[in-house]
């Protein structure tokens, strides 16, 4: 049974919740807005933009926040309120040397009055990007329909790495071996 504490205990490690880190609270003095094209609110917990969207941006100074450059998730809550544009906009990360990574997502995505924490999709890895975002941008696409929404806060998640994949199955199998083999010398005795 002593056998097995190590590799149990490796396997209860990797499989631990990976931690999420708030990159911003758009109310927060973290998030300072440098531009927008939209009629924008800011109170101490959230950020409300609004205006017609004939493809516009946002853009905004954060506390340096380190994350893993090429091993991220992006996760917005917000609310919209109004109609919905249905259109798609653009979430980009910008470093201290201004590489970005970019990550898409929709408006059709929020439950309408509601708060609602939607997973953007990433584009590839830029491999100049460093980690050190210090610029968030809100690009819209939007053609002209009505936009209202409250943004909360933006938070980034680490995504496991294959490396990390790799070592929680080989830790299960030979979590497997190593019972078959626990198994057979106890029916040998």
């Amino acid at each position: 049974m002593k056998s097995l504490a190590l590799p149990l205990a490796f396997l209860a490690l990797s499989l631990s919740p990976l931690a999420a880190q708030v990159l911003t609270d758009f109310g927060s003095d973290q998030f300072t807005i440098t531009y927008s094209d939209f009629t924008d609110t800011q109170t101490q917990s959230s950020l409300h933009i609004s205006g017609t969207d004939f493809g516009s941006e946002l853009s905004g100074i954060v506390s340096t926040v380190v994350i893993p450059a090429s091993t991220i998730e992006l996760t917005l809550t917000g609310t919209l309120s109004g109609s919905n544009p249905g259109s798609a906009f653009q979430i980009a990360l910008l470093d201290t040397d201004d590489n970005a990574v970019y990550f898409d997502g929709s408006w059709s995505s929020f439950a309408l009055g509601a708060q609602t924490s939607v997973v953007l999709s990433r584009y590839a890895p830029v491999p100049a990007f460093n980690g050190n975002v210090v610029r968030v941008a809100l690009f819209t696409a939007g053609t002209g329909s009505s936009l209202s929404i409250t943004l909360k806060e933006l938070k980034t998640t680490a995504v496991p790495e294959p490396s990390l994949s790799l070592a929680i199955a080989a830790s299960f199998t030979g979590l497997l071996v190593l019972r078959r083999r626990l198994v057979r010398k106890a029916a040998m005795r």
